[in-house]
């Protein structure tokens, strides 16, 4: 258990990484939430539908979305 990830954090496949990373920052300073290890990737309707670990986020294109994150890394969506 003590290598758990305990705290979550998620975004809508089309959101843009860039503006994520800020919402990210903007949590993390009004609630003191760390730990985070992997975007949860959900659909309009909230649904799971992979997710994105944090070293791919600082490293992947801010300007694109996490729909284009997953098509041209998995050839999915």
């Amino acid at each position: 258990g003590s290598l758990m990830q305990t705290e979550l954090f998620s975004a809508h496949l089309d959101d843009k990484i860039g503006s994520s990373i800020q919402y990210l920052k903007k949590l993390r300073e009004e609630t003191g939430l760390e730990n985070i290890h992997q975007v949860f990737l959900v659909d309009k309707f909230g649904f799971l539908v992979g997710s994105m670990p944090l070293e791919d986020v600082i490293t992947f294109d801010f300007n694109k979305t996490y729909r284009d994150y997953l098509s041209e890394q998995h050839k999915m969506i």
